[in-house]
């Protein structure tokens, strides 16, 4: 059994904040071989996540927002914003948003807009 308690969030957001990228993931899958890929994301403001996409893999990513809050950004194949979908981890409006999918296809990047924000992430497997 794996337990996830404050101090391992805390843990997790003093690495990523002693980080030059600013930011500090740690697997919760002991091997890419498992056919879910689980991870946490500590993601503190000015880090910088390239826009990417999984074509290639054809998988679907789950974002959940554990702590803090982030803007998920999604663009056009054109580079231009598609969308921007707040992430916040007690979301109580219509605003916010706890978690999101995100397709295969579609460009994306997620931006912390404060200290100590965690991401849950949330990918099958390649085949």
């Amino acid at each position: 059994m794996k337990l996830f308690d404050s101090e391992y969030f805390q843990r997790l957001i003093s690495q990523a904040k002693n980080k030059s990228r600013g930011r500090q993931h740690c697997n919760i899958h002991h091997s890419y071989e498992e056919p879910c890929q689980r991870l946490f994301n500590a993601i503190e403001p000015g880090s910088y996540i390239r826009p990417h996409r999984h074509t290639t893999d054809s998988r679907e990513e789950l974002l959940i927002a554990i702590r803090g809050k982030m803007v998920l950004f999604t663009f056009n194949d054109s580079g231009e914003v598609a969308r921007m979908v707040r992430l916040v981890a007690d979301a109580g409006d219509f605003f916010n948003f706890v978690g999101v999918e995100v397709s295969s296809d579609v460009w994306h990047t997620v931006i912390a807009l404060e200290s100590g924000s965690v991401l849950l992430e949330v990918k099958a497997k390649l085949t």
